[in-house]
């Protein structure tokens, strides 16, 4: 494609170690039945099979010499691009084939939405992954819907707290308002803090059922991979220092400390005592230069994301309490103490 041809998408692709993945996603990509796009590959220290794809499937390429995490390898790629959206997809993605279409489509028709994802399907196509992120009160991240069966629970179109970088569209304004990842979140939950920031200015983002897609998870690194639970852990404590007003820690205190008690949990099931470890040992780390991009809170501002977190926890417990979950109830009916949090932003009694 000649360099002055300017597309109205721009698909945004890091990739390192799966060039089988990722060729998949290609192909899932040239199946779509909207055309005007155009791919850009980040070869994250990735082989020389990643230069052999890209000319395959008439890609743009940047080379980073090594590793430098999602974040890095995706803002890379929207500043190489100046297309009206961009979409940031995971090697390991395979897109319907009207994917592309029917996100565009929406976002041409709602001007109020910035952003927005799909339903991500597990690899074997009969559980979901991922159907748009929420945050609780508590500062917990949790993929809605991962690992349920798909029973049509979230068929509606609903606005999200977060969005997951896994498979997502976004305006270029967007950017241009809240500005791109935060790089030093390496990789995890850097979608989550961009969608808090975005959130802070303004923007809205919304959950489409209809554009699907098979994401085959965690196929670098391994879904209890020990760097994973590293970094995540790391990020999510520099999520409640960057963006939670003073007052919230005391206010959601209880909610905090069993946020905090599901990840020792759930390092100490998996054999990741030692991630953990590392991952405060990171977050001791870096609380200075987060606390210093942390930015003064208006009053409005306060008032409008707390009611947007309070809805999100609204999905986030209706998800964990649903009947087809493993048992955790005893946790959960303890972390919701003394009353879950409705939709609507209102308690129930």
């Amino acid at each position: 494609m000649p360099a002055s041809q300017k597309r109205k998408v721009s698909i945004v692709i890091p990739t390192w170690l799966r060039g089988d993945l990722l060729r998949k996603c290609l192909e899932s990509i040239r199946a779509q039945s909207y055309t005007d796009f155009e791919i850009i590959l980040i070869s994250n220290g990735a082989g020389t099979w990643a230069d052999e794809l890209a000319k395959e499937f008439s890609s743009r390429i940047i080379h980073f010499p090594n590793n430098r995490g999602y974040a890095a390898a995706v803002n890379a790629g929207i500043r190489a691009s100046d297309s009206a959206y961009v979409i940031v997809l995971n090697d390991d993605v395979e897109l319907s084939p009207e994917w592309v279409r029917c996100t565009t489509q929406w976002m041409d028709a709602h001007p109020e939405c910035s952003f927005c994802c799909g339903k991500i399907r597990q690899a074997n196509g009969k559980l979901l992954d991922n159907v748009g992120d929420a945050i609780s009160l508590g500062g917990l991240a949790w993929r809605l819907g991962s690992g349920r069966k798909d029973t049509g629970q979230y068929d509606t179109v609903r606005r999200i707290a977060a969005i997951s970088g896994t498979a997502a569209l976004f305006r270029r304004s967007a950017f241009e308002i809240a500005g791109i990842f935060d790089e030093d979140f390496v990789s995890y939950l850097e979608d989550v803090e961009w969608s808090i920031r975005a959130a802070r200015f303004g923007l809205q983002g919304e959950y489409i059922p209809q554009a699907e897609c098979i994401h085959h998870g965690s196929a670098t690194l391994g879904k209890k991979s020990s760097a994973v639970f590293e970094l995540s852990m790391r990020n999510q404590l520099l999520l409640l220092v960057m963006h939670y007003p003073w007052q919230w820690f005391f206010q959601w205190a209880h909610r905090i400390a069993l946020a905090q008690l599901h990840w020792l949990l759930v390092a100490d099931s998996g054999h990741l005592l030692g991630a953990y470890l590392r991952g405060v040992i990171g977050f001791i780390r870096d609380f200075r230069k987060t606390f210093e991009k942390r930015r003064p809170w208006l009053q409005e501002d306060r008032s409008r994301i707390l009611q947007l977190i309070k809805e999100s926890e609204a999905d986030f417990y209706q998800d964990v309490t649903a009947d087809d979950r493993p048992l955790r109830g005893a946790f959960w009916k303890l972390y919701f103490f003394p009353t879950p949090t409705t939709r609507a932003g209102k308690h129930s009694g």
